[in-house]
């Protein structure tokens, strides 16, 4: 498990009667707060987080995309939000963050990417993105190849940064990849 927040464990409570014979987490964070649901029912071991630096490292390069990818109008510079439209990544803070930069450096955009699978509040972050009326300023892509995932991050290093809001997490993937492109 790589959930942190105590109502989407609750499966843990009585884990032996699924047959679990040991739970694996990325982190000792996520050991200590599994243990206070498992306790002694089963082992909890720890397989930490990890990227591929054979894929994920820094490409200087706004070419070869195999999909969608972000667009940067001239002169202007890139913030990434990357993560699923749900209320534990926080993407709202994300855009309320974008508002309040926006205001500061009108020469920054931001991209939004996610939500494609699972975004149960894609149509409350889009609406909060016009409300605001960064909508000249925000794109939202539902899904990057994976394969382009590393020059997303590279673009987003050398041009802004990525932002990560979320409210709980042991030690996000896409913060690992990210600082494994720049």
């Amino acid at each position: 498990t790589h959930v942190t927040e105590n109502p989407a464990l609750d499966y843990l409570l009585d884990i032996t009667a699924t047959g679990t014979v040991a739970v694996i987490v990325p982190s000792l964070y996520n050991r200590q707060i599994a243990g206070r649901r498992v306790g002694n029912q089963c082992p909890i071991y720890v397989l930490h987080n990890n990227v591929d630096l054979e894929a994920f490292h820094f490409i200087d390069s706004r070419d070869n995309w195999q999909g969608p990818r972000p667009h940067i109008s001239p002169g202007h510079k890139l913030i990434c939000w990357i993560g699923r439209l749900e209320p534990l990544k926080r993407p709202l803070e994300f855009v309320h963050i974008a508002y309040r930069v926006s205001q500061l450096a009108p020469e920054i955009d931001f991209c939004l990417v996610g939500g494609e699978v699972f975004s149960p509040q894609r149509d409350q972050v889009l609406e909060e993105i016009q409300k605001l009326g960064l909508q000249e300023r925000f794109q939202w892509l539902p899904a990057v190849l994976y394969q382009d995932m590393p020059r997303l991050y590279s673009l987003a290093a050398k041009s802004g940064g990525c932002v990560i809001s979320t409210s709980a997490e042991s030690f996000s993937m896409v913060m690992l990849e990210a600082m494994a492109c720049q």
